[in-house]
C-alpha cells in the first residue's frame, strides 16, 4: 500500500496456532486451580496481582461464563473448564480501564436491537468502496497461483456480500499489500517461527494500514484441513485476515468467520451472517442486494441496573450495588463489566436481601438485614465469627436501619429522617435531623433512604432515595441532585437506556458489553497450547 510518513491508528491480528489438536493430560486439583487463574487473568477477567481476593476471582469466573454464555455461578464446573482448554484468540476477552488493550461498547439501534457483529473502535474503512490488494512476495509453500486464486476467493466472498469492490492490483498504490515475513519484519510485531503465530493485519488507513502479513515459517495449504492434521489453511487465515483489513474486529458467535477461535474444515467456507451484517454495516449492501442484520437479539435484560438499588457500598474504585437477592460490583481501576451474583454465592450464611451495606478500609464488607449484622473478609470471604449479631452492638435502639455510611472511619446510620453517628473509640452520637445536616434531602418515614455512601474518588457524599439522589461535598455543601441512574450510568459503564423506553429505567444487558473488543496498534495474537 501506498506509504505515510506516520500511522495514525492501526489494527493487528494475529492468529497463533499449533499445528496439532490440544491434548488432555490429568491434572491435580491444585495444577487446575492455577490454571484456571493463569487463564482469567491471560484473558483479561482478573487481575495480575498476588493479592487477588475471591471476591474479584468469583467476579472474574461469572463474566467468563456470561461471555460464554453459561449460568452465572461463579464457580468452575466442567463446561467452563473445557472451555478453557479450548484454541481460542489471545487478546482478552475483556479489557480494564488501565490496561493496555482497549475496549469499545457497542452501540444500541433505533430497532432495540444491539449489533452482535464487531467493528474496530474508530469505525474505521477505507475511504471508497473500491479497494486493491497486490501481493509483495509470495510463500514457497504453495504456486503462486494457488496463493493468488485463495485471495481472489476470499475477496469475492467479502465483495459479494456487501457494497465492496475488492480487485488484485501491480500498483505501488494499492491499498492493502500482502506480504511473507519472518521473525522481525518491519512493524513493531515480530513472528515467532513455526507453530506459533500464523498472520497479523491492520485495520484501514494510511502506513500499515490493511496490510496483511504472513508467517513464512509457517507450512500453509490450501486443502481442507481436518483439526490435528498438519499445515495451516491459508484460505480460511485470508479470509479471517481480509475481514479485519476492511475493518471488522472479532465477533463473538463462534460460527462466524471472524470469531475469535480457528475452525477447520472439509466444507467450502461461507461467511456467517454475523460477518455480513458486519461487513454491510461499513460498506452498505450489495447494488440490488438485501441489507443482512445479525439476527442476533439482545437475551433478556436483567433488572439489576434497577431503578432502585437496597444498598450501594463505596470502597476505593470499587461500588458494590445489591438490588434484592443479587450483588455486583463495578471497579473503575480494572474492569468495567461485572455479573451479577447470588448473594449466596458470595457472603454464604449471610442474608439473601440487604437494607444497607458498607466497607470498612480493612477490606470487611458488613451487611445489615433488620436488626442483624453480618461482616465479611473481603480476601477470602469468610464470615467473622462474632457475626450475625444484633445491631445493638453499635448502641442503636431501633429495629432496622435504612442505610449506612462509612466515611473515614465515621460510620452514619441513617432511618427515617434521622441519623445518628458512630466512632469506635466514643460510640454512638444522636440521633438527628438529616435535613438540618443536609437541608435539601428530603426524606420520611413513608420515604426513606434507599442508600448512601461516600465516594472518596471524587469527595462527594451521595444519599439516595428510590430514583433520586444528591450529592454533597466534605463542607457538606450541595453539588449535584438528579436521577441516580444518571449517576450509575457515569460510575458504571455497564448501565445503558433501552431505546424507546423510559431513559431512567436502566436495564443489564450481560452479552452486549463484550462483543466488541478492538485494538489500535496493539497486538493480537491466537494461541493453542499443546
Amino acid at each position: 500500500m501506498a506509504r505515510t510518513s506516520s500511522i495514525l491508528m492501526f489494527f493487528l491480528s494475529s492468529f497463533a496456532l499449533t499445528e496439532t489438536a490440544p491434548h488432555y493430560r490429568h491434572v491435580t486439583t491444585d495444577d487446575a486451580q492455577e490454571q484456571i487463574k493463569i487463564w482469567l487473568v491471560k484473558y483479561g477477567y482478573l487481575r495480575h496481582s498476588e493479592d487477588v481476593t475471591s471476591l474479584e476471582h468469583i467476579n472474574a469466573i461469572a463474566n467468563m461464563q456470561s461471555f460464554y454464555k453459561l449460568p452465572i455461578t461463579g464457580v468452575v464446573g466442567s463446561e467452563e473448564y473445557f472451555i478453557m482448554q479450548q484454541p481460542r484468540c489471545g487478546f482478552p476477552d475483556m479489557v480494564g480501564k488501565g490496561d493496555a488493550w482497549n475496549a469499545v461498547q457497542v452501540a444500541p439501534r433505533a430497532s432495540g436491537r444491539v449489533r452482535r457483529f464487531s467493528i474496530n473502535r474508530e469505525r474505521q474503512r477505507w475511504s471508497s468502496n473500491f479497494v486493491t490488494y497486490r501481493f509483495i512476495n509470495f510463500t514457497s509453500d504453495l504456486p503462486s497461483s494457488q496463493q493468488s486464486e485463495a485471495v481472489e476467493k476470499a475477496a469475492q466472498k467479502w465483495s459479494a456480500v456487501s457494497g465492496l469492490t475488492i480487485s488484485k492490483s501491480s500498483s505501488s498504490t494499492a491499498d492493502i499489500d500482502l506480504s511473507f515475513n519472518r521473525q522481525t519484519h518491519g512493524d513493531p510485531f515480530s513472528f515467532d517461527g513455526r507453530s506459533g503465530i500464523l498472520a497479523h493485519a491492520f485495520f484501514p488507513g494510511g502506513g500499515l494500514g490493511g496490510d496483511i502479513h504472513f508467517d513464512d515459517d509457517e507450512f500453509f495449504t490450501t486443502e481442507r484441513i481436518n483439526p490435528g492434521a498438519v499445515g495451516t489453511d491459508f484460505t480460511y487465515v485470508t479470509l479471517h485476515e481480509l475481514g479485519h483489513s476492511l475493518g471488522l474486529d472479532h465477533s463473538n458467535i463462534p460460527e462466524a468467520v471472524m470469531s475469535t477461535t480457528f475452525v477447520a474444515t472439509t466444507a467450502d467456507i461461507q461467511l456467517h451472517r454475523d460477518d455480513i451484517a458486519g461487513i454491510q454495516f461499513l460498506y452498505g449492501a450489495p447494488p440490488g442486494g438485501t441489507v443482512v442484520t445479525s439476527g442476533e437479539v439482545d437475551p433478556p435484560a436483567e433488572p439489576i441496573c434497577a431503578k432502585v438499588y437496597d444498598a450501594v457500598a463505596a470502597t476505593g474504585a470499587a461500588l458494590f450495588f445489591f438490588h434484592e437477592n443479587r450483588l455486583f460490583q463495578a471497579n473503575d481501576a480494572f474492569v468495567s463489566h461485572i455479573q451479577p451474583l447470588s448473594l449466596e454465592v458470595v457472603f454464604p450464611g449471610g442474608p439473601t436481601s440487604v437494607d444497607a451495606a458498607f466497607v470498612s478500609g480493612d477490606s470487611v464488607v458488613t451487611l445489615f438485614k433488620g436488626s442483624t449484622y453480618w461482616k465479611y473478609d473481603l480476601n477470602n470471604l469468610q464470615l467473622d465469627p462474632s457475626t450475625p449479631s444484633s445491631i445493638s452492638d453499635f448502641g442503636l435502639s431501633t429495629t432496622s436501619i435504612d442505610a449506612v455510611s462509612n466515611t473515614f472511619g465515621r460510620l452514619s446510620f441513617f432511618k427515617d429522617n434521622l441519623y445518628w453517628t458512630y466512632f469506635s473509640t466514643t460510640g454512638l452520637a444522636g440521633p438527628f435531623s438529616i435535613q438540618g445536616t443536609w437541608s435539601q434531602v428530603t426524606v420520611s418515614s413513608s420515604s426513606p433512604l434507599t442508600s448512601v455512601f461516600y465516594r472518596q474518588s471524587d469527595d462527594r457524599m451521595y444519599f439516595v432515595r428510590g430514583s433520586e439522589y444528591w450529592a454533597y461535598n466534605s463542607q457538606r455543601q450541595l453539588v449535584d441532585s438528579g436521577n441516580f441512574n444518571t449517576v450509575t450510568q457515569n460510575l458504571c459503564r455497564w448501565c445503558q437506556a433501552r431505546p424507546g423506553s423510559d431513559s431512567s429505567q436502566l436495564t443489564f444487558a450481560p452479552k452486549v458489553l463484550l462483543t466488541s473488543i478492538v485494538i489500535s496498534g496493539l497486538f493480537q495474537s491466537w494461541i493453542i497450547t499443546g
